[in-house]
């Protein structure tokens, strides 16, 4: 829906497209794509997502199940190993501050005290472990 009103708009919007090189002109940018396909354009706006960088954890020695999106935990943030929690953005989970934070409290009080407590409704993470 958002695609095709930018279209509507008179928006040229590229999806996927791999930039190789942005070039600043007197009249905006150029930018030349893979390919040597080149657009000019007044402004560029880039969304290129986000995904945690999981690669120096050493999970798979661990033996930690994660995936393209993040760590695997269950309500109490537990991975599949039960002696280690992982919280905030390398969980998949909302990438905010103070949600990271919040998660880093509680998986810190689940690993250290006996009566667990479940992150609720609308804050689990990206997978669950049983």
């Amino acid at each position: 829906m958002i695609a095709e009103r930018l279209k509507q708009d008179g928006v040229d919007l590229r999806v996927n497209a791999t930039v190789q090189r942005v070039v600043k002109t007197s009249t905006g940018v150029q930018l030349i794509l893979s390919g040597g396909t080149q657009v000019e354009a007044d402004a560029v706006l880039v969304s290129v997502g986000r995904q945690p960088n999981l690669d120096s954890l050493g999970l798979l020695e661990a033996k930690v199940a994660h995936g393209w999106g993040g760590i695997q935990v269950n309500k109490y943030l537990r991975t599949s190993q039960k002696n280690i929690y992982a919280a905030g953005d390398c969980t998949g989970g909302y990438q905010f501050t103070y949600y990271a934070g919040f998660q880093g409290f509680m998986a810190v009080r689940n690993a250290f005290l006996p009566l667990n407590k479940k992150i609720g409704v609308g804050e689990s993470a990206l997978g669950h472990v049983h």
